[in-house]
């Protein structure tokens, strides 16, 4: 069987507020959107710039508590993961959709979205029960349960990462 390999790398800033959500098993997990710019140059020399938007969700315990506390809105990141489709029935209608599983995240600039500075005092976001609302927006309960027993449980300790 020929080798695979499955990794993006992402810059961008955060469209929304992430969203954390629980499983009935306690598992957390949250979904945020990037803004990716790209600029380039016509053939008439103008500049133009075009964005791209990006499903991101994270898993590993550590990561979720992070991006809790330290990611919001216009927040700049470099995401690390793989590419994943999911495919789901709404409304007799089978749909699907392309999201980066983040396995490591890194800040950027500061809590307001530019360069240097503190955190942000930001009040803390209370975790929503997943049921129907959330499968209809991200799928099934158990798709997340078996992606969820995929990443290490251990995840990252906070205050192991120097910010």
């Amino acid at each position: 069987m020929a080798r695979s390999f499955n990794k993006v790398i992402l810059i961008g800033n955060l469209t929304r507020d992430p969203e954390v959500r629980a499983l009935p098993s306690g598992t957390e997990f949250c979904r945020f959107g990037l803004a990716v710019n790209y600029s380039y140059r016509t053939a008439d020399g103008e500049d133009k710039e075009s964005v791209d938007f990006i499903d991101i969700s994270v898993w590993r315990p550590g990561l979720v508590s992070i991006v809790q506390t330290y990611c919001h809105k216009g927040k700049q990141v470099m995401v690390e993961g793989r590419l994943t489709s999911s495919s789901w029935e709404q409304d007799g209608q089978t749909r699907s959709k392309l999201e980066v599983k983040v396995d490591n995240i890194l800040l950027l600039g500061s809590a307001g979205g530019g360069q240097g500075g503190a955190p942000a005092e930001r009040p803390a976001q209370a975790s929503k029960p997943a049921g129907k609302a959330a499968e209809e927006d991200f799928g099934t309960e158990e798709d997340y349960e078996l992606e969820a027993l995929n990443y290490d449980q251990e995840g990252v300790n906070p205050e192991d990462i120097p910010f």
